[in-house]
C-alpha cells in the first residue's frame, strides 16, 4: 500500500509498523557484520572509525536526495545507528581481547 492510499491513521500506522519490522531485521543483520568487524580489530581505538563514518555520511545524503528523503532526518538517523553500533563494537573489542 503506498502512502496516498491510506484511508485513515490506523492504516498509517499499520504500514509504519510494518516498515519499522523491516528496519529492525536490517539492523539485525547489520549488526552481525558489527560483530565480525569488532572480531578482526585489535583495539577499542579502531572502532570509530571516522573515515568511513564520513564516507557513509556523504553516501546517505546523496542517496537520501536522490529518493526524495530529508537529508537532515537522514543523516541524524544514521549518526545515532553509527554511534550506537560503535559503542556496541567497542564492547566487543574488549570482550575478545579479555579471553
Amino acid at each position: 500500500m503506498q502512502a496516498d492510499e491510506c484511508q485513515n491513521l490506523a492504516d498509517v500506522r499499520y504500514q509504519i509498523d510494518l516498515i519499522n519490522n523491516s528496519i529492525l531485521a536490517l539492523l539485525a543483520k547489520r549488526q552481525k557484520y558489527v560483530e565480525r568487524a569488532a572480531q578482526l580489530k585489535k583495539d577499542i581505538s579502531e572502532a570509530p572509525a571516522p573515515a568511513r563514518r564520513a564516507q557513509i555520511i556523504e553516501k546517505i545524503t546523496q542517496e537520501a536526495a536522490q529518493l526524495g528523503l530529508d537529508t537532515n532526518v537522514a543523516t541524524a538517523v544514521f549518526n545515532s545507528m553509527i554511534d550506537a553500533f560503535i559503542a556496541l563494537e567497542q564492547k566487543n573489542i574488549l570482550k575478545h581481547a579479555n579471553t
